[in-house]
């Protein structure tokens, strides 16, 4: 039997479950639909597919934010370690004289210094606009996922033959007819079945909303409830998950673009800042969750294998 496979992608780590994530009220019963086999596959690929493509959003980004600052201070540090040169060798005293040599290496250090920092700040502020505009993209995505799409004509008398019984039904033989819909969808989950699904759920959610079919109340609510929390799981695909994934690797990765930006502007580099060097108890890095790429040859568990 083998393990899990090992990641280098500090992504994961935003990944994980939250360990307080239960630590409300408890819901059995929207457990009991999440743990249900064709469900739980469902949300398991979903989740899968959207991880990798947040990730897949993100990478060039991940992989230019630090040489981007840098790069933006380069010229600078350039022209900084020819200014330094210029006063050892003793050129600035031959200019300046003795008595302005200094005070003409400190304003002209001052400048360069000040500029340095403007030109990192500007290449920072471009990667948060990136960074923004990859986030706005995928949640414009996850919001067309949840556009019902066109019924098929079968989906479409479905739809009708439910719609028009429904008023002439008792609340048991409303729920018998839901549940028959939605156990259609959800013996062979395909995308077009779980389309279909999105024209169901609002008339799931608005009857929870009467008080007869309030979970308190009998079997009809709790039983209404599972259908709905059933349907809303077969109808997240994998954008919305994509979506999820984007807010959590954003904070991180705005974060510590601040933390690139301060270390570049004090030292001209991230590498060897003490930002860059601190560590965790495992000798781990304890910044870069979101800048730092995988290794090539150690991909992340998300990523799809063939």
């Amino acid at each position: 039997m083998t393990g899990p496979a090992i990641t280098t992608d500090p992504l994961d780590a935003l990944d994980a479950p939250d360990p307080f994530a239960g630590a409300g009220v408890p819901d059995p019963v929207g457990a009991a639909v999440l743990s249900d086999p064709v469900v739980a596959d469902h949300v398991a690929r979903a989740t899968a597919a959207g991880i990798e493509a947040a990730r897949a959003a993100l990478s060039r980004l991940r992989i230019e934010a630090v040489p981007a600052a840098e790069n933006a201070a380069a010229p600078y540090l350039k022209v900084r370690a020819d200014l330094d040169a210029t006063f050892k060798d003793g050129k600035l005293h031959e200019r300046y004289g003795a008595d302005l040599a200094q005070r003409a290496y400190d304003v002209e250090k001052a400048n360069i210094d000040r500029d340095r920092a403007a030109a990192v700040k500007d290449a920072v502020a471009a990667l948060h606009e990136r960074l923004d505009a990859v986030a706005a993209t995928i949640a414009a995505e996850a919001a067309r996922a949840d556009e019902p799409a066109a019924l098929t004509p079968d989906q479409s008398r479905a739809m009708t033959d439910v719609l028009t019984l429904l008023p002439h039904l008792s609340n048991a033989e409303k729920i018998a007819q839901l549940e028959a819909v939605v156990a259609a969808a959800t013996a062979a989950p395909t995308a077009e079945r779980r389309a279909g699904l999105r024209h169901v759920l609002p008339l799931l959610r608005s009857l929870a909303t009467k008080p007869e079919f309030a979970r308190t109340t009998d079997d009809d609510g709790v039983r209404l409830y599972v259908l709905a929390q059933r349907a809303a799981a077969l109808t997240r695909d994998y954008r919305h998950y994509a979506a999820d994934a984007i807010r959590r690797y954003a904070g991180a990765l705005s974060y510590e673009l601040g933390l690139v930006e301060a270390a570049v502007v004090e030292h001209g580099t991230w590498q060897g800042s003490h930002a860059a060097n601190r560590q965790t108890l495992d000798g781990r890095p304890l910044l870069r969750v979101a800048i730092a790429p995988p290794a090539k040859d150690e991909p992340s568990r998300w990523q799809r294998t063939t």
